[in-house]
């Protein structure tokens, strides 16, 4: 059906529904501008409101948008988050109430309210550099300029590593990883069933051969017992780990996985820049990508940072280092990188090393440097936004959120800049419908289980990477039949009473098609029953 695509707001739209606002004092993370507060970023990004039709004036705007400043409770959900890595434990926990909400009859969403596909402004720094560089002309990485290696220096120390490289892409990133590693024409690699096309069209960029490993319907996460099992079958050395939309696996158990196979780990981070995890023998949480041999981050507009484009790769080993940053295209201008570290190893190798021409821009690299200082606000306001989604999903009988282990309580700190959920027992119709009814409200739902659109493709319709077409049978099928999935990376500045109503909404519209096709016996359940 032709409503069940996501709403794509044209530029027109997009170029409206937002607009900055006056310049704010801050304090701390939070902004406190004239006549009203609300939860914002840091100084360095600006407040906003969204334009309405004719009829709304300025009054009314600041109105819709205007709620209290809620840094404190912001940090509080975020260290009850640490303790208890759980959002089921977190549904009970009453968040205080944010003043001057907008109420349920003035909100509404698509181009013309709450838009799922408009992105936030982006940092004004960013902006200003970016209008510098146009002036000067000065684009190419290499032609005089340090914007790219001033982010490659702020993002190596932001996770903690010695190295780090940037790129065009996360997908070439992932593709620079396995070269960096030495993967070799034919090689296997194990990666995760559940991800998205750029990850396995990376490994097959590098002339290797997927293995795809079978994905924990519960957690949406890699399954360690099949990995383990398809490793020793396969002979494969290299493990590419998606943290496919957010969601993590016990990182403890699968390092001792990996260390036991004798596994190179590449970690695909595209949906967790500002996630982390503490190991059980370490006193601090460490950014994911900095377990493995190498990590990938994606810049993305719809990731943690929008650049439009963009990757960044990191690594604690300079033989890796040295390689990518050869292979992304430097023209032996090494000393102008930000952060590859030894000058004379990058000479030794240069010769040996192709010349991918895969590197980042200057523009790309202005936007994303001032982005790094707002991260921390955009974690946390996804998962409040996530825990009043959750509450509100939880309570009704036909949806099925993927489960938080009560094994990994204290030790990870996750991006929830998407949410997923299972229709449970509803056939391809009933899913379509459930999609139809809110794509009308301009609520767009993602769905993995029906024909693919846009990023919604999955390994079954992958014949670049799964010729025969049955790998995703045992992997992914007992899963994705009915799981949607809903964007929640460019909600940072929406109020809580948005993700109330939209809870409702979403509810609503699940219950009403279950109510509908269960009374005239059309659903799975029903449709099973019929057969046997």
């Amino acid at each position: 059906m032709s409503c069940t695509r996501s709403l794509v707001a044209d530029s027109s739209s997009m170029s409206h529904t937002k607009s900055l606002v006056a310049d704010s004092r801050t304090v701390g993370h939070c902004s406190i501008r004239s006549g009203t507060s609300s939860t914002v970023a840091p100084s360095s990004i600006r407040s906003r409101t969204r334009s309405r039709s004719p009829g709304w004036n300025g009054s009314d705007i600041s109105r819709r948008h205007a709620h209290e400043t809620v840094c404190d409770t912001e940090l509080a959900l975020m260290t009850t988050l640490s303790q208890t890595g759980s959002l089921d434990d977190l549904t009970s926990v009453n968040l205080p109430r944010q003043k001057g909400q907008p109420s349920a009859d003035e909100i509404t969403f698509g181009p013309d309210g709450y838009d799922f596909t408009s992105p936030d402004p982006l940092p004004m720094a960013g902006r200003r550099r970016v209008m510098e560089l146009l002036e000067s002309g000065r684009l190419f990485r290499y032609g005089g300029t340090d914007d790219v290696a001033e982010l490659e220096r702020l993002f190596a120390k932001y996770v903690g590593t010695p190295y780090a490289m940037a790129c065009n892409s996360c997908g070439c990133g992932l593709f620079l990883a396995l070269k960096g590693l030495g993967v070799k024409p034919g090689e296997k690699v194990l990666v995760n069933s559940w991800t998205l096309a750029p990850v396995p069209g990376a490994i097959v960029h590098a002339n290797a051969v997927p293995i795809f490993v079978k994905t924990d319907a519960s957690g949406l996460c890699i399954d360690l017992e099949d990995l383990e099992r398809k490793a020793l079958e396969s002979g494969a050395k290299y493990l590419l780990l998606s943290y496919m939309r957010g969601h993590v696996p016990d990182m403890d158990r699968l390092l001792a996985v990996v260390r036991r196979l004798g596994l190179e780990l590449i970690e695909d981070c595209a949906h967790t820049l500002g996630a982390k995890w503490k190991l059980d023998n370490e006193q601090e949480y460490r950014h994911l990508g900095t377990f493995g041999s190498v990590g990938v981050w994606s810049l993305q507009t719809n990731k943690s940072i929008n650049s439009g484009e963009g990757g960044l790769i990191a690594t604690n080993r300079q033989d890796i280092a040295s390689v990518i940053t050869i292979s992304t295209g430097s023209y032996g201008h090494f000393a102008l990188n930000g952060a590859s570290g030894d000058i004379a190893h990058l000479s030794e190798i240069y010769p040996t090393v192709p010349n991918m021409s895969m590197r980042m821009t200057c523009t790309a690299a202005a936007l994303a440097t001032p982005q790094l200082d707002i991260l921390a606000h955009k974690v946390r306001s996804w998962a409040r936004h996530a825990v009043i989604l959750r509450k509100a999903l939880l309570e009704c009988p036909h949806i099925s959120t993927p489960k938080q282990r009560a094994s990994t309580k204290g030790k990870k700190i996750l991006v929830y800049s998407s949410i997923q959920f299972e229709l449970v027992d509803f056939s391809a119709d009933m899913v379509e419908e459930v999609l139809c009814s809110l794509s009308k409200v301009g609520i767009p739902l993602a769905w993995f289980g029906g024909q693919w659109r846009g990023f919604t493709s999955t390994l079954k319709d992958w014949k670049f990477a799964d010729p025969t077409g049955e790998d995703w049978k045992p992997t992914i099928s007992h899963f994705i039949g009915s799981l949607v999935d809903l964007p929640l990376y460019h909600t940072t500045s929406w109020p809580d009473s948005v993700f109330e109503k939209l809870g409702r909404l979403i509810v609503d519209a699940v219950t009403e098609v279950a109510s509908k096709r269960r009374s005239s016996g059309t659903s799975k359940e029903q449709q099973i029953s019929k057969t046997e």
